[in-house]
């Protein structure tokens, strides 16, 4: 298995509840300043750990999982920590990403319907920026860059061209579905049956 800090970690508030997706190194810090705990399946169980009891269980396990070394031990990285201190709980908004596009239109150009390599797309502003147009989720879509140059400085209806749909704003982190596929991460299943995160 890989060494390092690749990868997110789900973190769930006091009440067990998803709030947000973090760094694995973010997460350390967290359990190191002891304000969270890990969450792990075992035995078909999830079992909370402190931080010390992640460290003896993490040399127990046979490497099964991506994990950091440290110069004293060996620490498989959790996949999902609970807040152990109460924090209020925050109002979740996508962020308004090129990468969360992309993911929101599932890597096609939503003038052609066509899929590309990530470095053959662009992200349009339906109405441009001269006109007025603004970097909102509703004004942003995925583009490739023929019907990028295609449609220039123009509104799409200007030179023939149509939107496949009309976009939103994700209500949950497209980020989240392309991780639940990952095998790594199928814990967090048990906490994110329609969690708005």
């Amino acid at each position: 298995m890989s060494v390092g800090f690749e990868g997110s970690v789900l973190v769930l508030n006091k009440f067990y509840l998803p709030i947000n997706m973090i760094s694995v190194k973010r997460a350390f810090v967290i359990l190191y300043k002891d304000t969270g705990e890990i969450l792990d399946e075992v035995d078909s169980q999830i079992r909370p750990f402190s931080f010390n009891e992640w460290i003896d269980f993490s040399a127990d396990r046979n490497g099964d999982r991506d994990y950091v070394r440290t110069i004293r031990h060996r620490i498989a990285i959790p996949r999902i920590i609970r807040l152990t201190r109460c924090f209020s709980m925050p109002k979740y908004e996508v962020k308004l990403t090129k990468k969360n596009v992309l993911l929101r239109d599932g890597y096609k150009c939503q003038y052609c319907n066509k899929g590309y390599q990530l470095n053959k797309l662009t992200i349009d502003h339906i109405i441009p920026k001269s006109k007025g147009g603004k970097s909102v989720w509703t004004n942003i879509v995925t583009a490739c860059m023929n019907c990028n140059l295609k449609k220039g400085g123009r509104l799409p209806w200007e030179v023939g061209m149509k939107l496949l749909r009309s976009p939103s704003a994700p209500h949950t982190n497209p980020l989240l579905s392309q991780k639940l596929r990952n095998g790594n991460y199928k814990v967090w299943g048990y906490f994110l049956n329609n969690a708005d995160i």
